[in-house]
C-alpha cells in the first residue's frame, strides 16, 4: 500500500502517516506519530502536507486535531490536482515551443529528422547515449533494449555522467529496471502517455511515438534545436519531481 501511495505522489512519511490517520480518523499529531510510527517532527511535516494535497483537514482545537477526508474523495482530490499541474506545465512547454521561430525550409530539414520502426529508434537512442557529453534524460516505457544501449550507458555514467530515466510501466519489465539500474541508471515512475522522449545534453531529442496496436510500429523523430531540447529538459524536471523512486 505505501509503494502505491508514493506512486500517486505521497512521500513514505506521507504514506505512513495516512494510513495511521486511515485506521485512527482523527487524531492529535502524537496519536497519529505513535501509530505510525513516525518521528514527531516529520508526523507533522506529513500532515501539513497531507493537508495542502487535500487529503485531510486540520481541526483548529488545543491540542490540533486532524481528521481524514473520506479517502474516495480525497484521492480523488490528489489525482485531479497531479492532472492538472501536468496539464499547466503542458501549457507552458507548448507556449515556449509557439516562440520559436521557423528556419527556412532547407535548414529546417538539417534540425528535423523522421523515422520509423524501433530499430532505427534504438539506433538512434545508443549513438545518442554514446556521444552524450554530460546528461541524458529519458521517459519510456521500460521495455527490453538491445544490449548496444547498456553497453553505452554504462560507460556514460561511469565518467559520473548523469542519465535520468522516468518509467511509465513497471509490471513486466523487472528483470530490464534491474539491469537499467545496474548500469547506473537513476530510476523513477510515473504514468505517462506512450511516449518515448529522449534528451541528450538539453541540445537534442528523439521523440517516439508508438502504435498501442503494434509495439514495433512507432514515428521515430530527431530534433536538433536547442530551445526544443531545453523545453522538454522542463518539461522531464517537472515530472521527474512528481515522479517516485523504484525498488528493484
Amino acid at each position: 500500500m505505501i509503494e502505491d501511495l508514493k506512486r500517486i505522489g505521497l512521500t513514505e512519511y506521507e504514506a505512513k502517516v495516512y494510513l495511521a490517520l486511515i485506521k485512527l480518523r482523527n487524531a492529535t499529531g502524537g496519536q497519529i506519530s505513535k501509530e505510525s510510527k513516525v518521528p514527531h517532527g516529520k508526523t507533522y511535516e506529513s500532515l501539513i502536507s497531507l493537508s495542502e494535497k487535500r487529503l485531510i483537514t486540520i481541526i483548529p482545537v488545543e491540542p490540533k486535531m486532524f481528521k481524514l477526508i473520506e479517502p474516495k474523495r480525497g484521492l480523488e482530490n490528489l489525482v485531479n490536482a497531479k492532472a492538472s499541474s501536468l496539464q499547466e506545465t503542458e501549457k507552458t512547454i507548448l507556449s515556449q515551443i509557439e516562440k520559436i521561430k521557423y528556419l527556412p525550409k532547407e535548414e529546417t530539414f538539417k534540425k528535423l529528422e523522421v523515422y520509423s520502426g524501433v530499430k532505427k529508434q534504438f539506433e538512434i537512442a545508443t549513438e545518442m547515449i554514446a556521444s552524450a557529453r554530460k546528461q541524458i534524460l529519458i521517459v519510456s516505457r521500460g521495455e527490453k533494449v538491445p544490449n548496444s544501449i547498456l553497453q553505452a550507458t554504462k560507460r556514460f555514467t561511469d565518467k559520473g555522467a548523469d542519465f535520468k530515466i522516468i518509467v511509465y510501466e513497471i509490471e513486466g519489465n523487472s528483470e530490464w529496471l534491474r539491469k537499467f539500474k545496474e548500469v547506473g541508471m537513476k530510476l523513477r515512475y510515473l504514468k505517462t502517455g506512450e511516449f518515448t522522449i529522449i534528451i541528450k545534453d538539453r541540445e537534442e531529442v528523439l521523440l517516439v511515438i508508438k502504435n498501442p496496436k503494434n509495439l514495433e510500429d512507432r514515428t521515430v523523430t530527431r530534433f536538433r534545436d536547442r530551445a526544443i531540447a531545453e523545453a522538454m529538459a522542463v518539461y522531464f524536471e517537472t515530472i521527474w519531481k512528481e515522479a517516485s523512486e523504484i525498488k528493484i
